[in-house]
């Protein structure tokens, strides 16, 4: 198993390198064509994407969140399956909109929730703060996640719909904030 974790760490570092090369060419070359916006977007999923994909890797290495490092690891991949064909096959970068469009929101949804689930138990070291903030704040990444999904898949325009996703993400964001606060006002210190 430790071969198999070691070969994932190479070749996300590999990535990485690659990514960063690819950033660097894309800027430093001219004025940006369609291509270039398209590799700047996925450069960005590349991002978001490995992020929520290294912290996986780090929970799959612990053993009481094995099966969540693997679940991040399976919806990061996914994240990234549907942002990257969201960017090269959507035509809205030249000015038209299609149906490959509706799979960046969803995408971005999922690869926000992934980093959420993949970072947060890490932080939350304290099984007392653990137990509270990783189910709380991890629901309201799924949770808004789905529904980012019907609303982007179904084309839902509705004020209701739309107020729920930004109440689940604002609770969300500021769990994911005040959890590593917490984390360190509740550390036992000697006096």
């Amino acid at each position: 198993m430790h071969g198999v974790l070691r070969a994932v760490w190479v070749v996300a570092a590999a990535a990485i390198l690659a990514a960063a090369v690819i950033a660097i060419v894309t800027v430093a070359r001219g004025a940006p064509g369609n291509d270039d916006v398209k590799t700047v977007y996925s450069l960005v999923a590349v991002f978001l994407c490995g992020g929520a994909a290294v912290g996986g890797l780090h929970l799959v290495d612990r053993p009481r969140l094995r099966l969540l490092g693997a679940i991040v690891l399976f919806v990061a991949a996914g994240a990234f399956a549907l942002l990257e064909l969201g960017i090269w096959k959507a035509v809205m970068f030249d000015g038209e909109s299609s149906d490959y469009t509706k799979l960046l929101p969803i995408g971005f949804a999922w690869g926000i929730a992934a980093v959420v689930l993949a970072t947060l138990p890490l932080v939350a070291a304290q099984p007392r703060i653990f137990f509270i903030a990783v189910p709380l704040v991890g629901a309201c990444a799924l949770v808004g996640a789905t529904i980012a999904t019907v609303m982007a898949w179904r084309e839902v325009d509705s004020t209701g719909w739309g107020k729920t996703l930004a109440v689940l993400a604002i609770v969300m964001i500021a769990g994911y904030l005040l959890t590593p606060l917490a984390e360190r006002l509740t550390r036992s210190h000697p006096t």
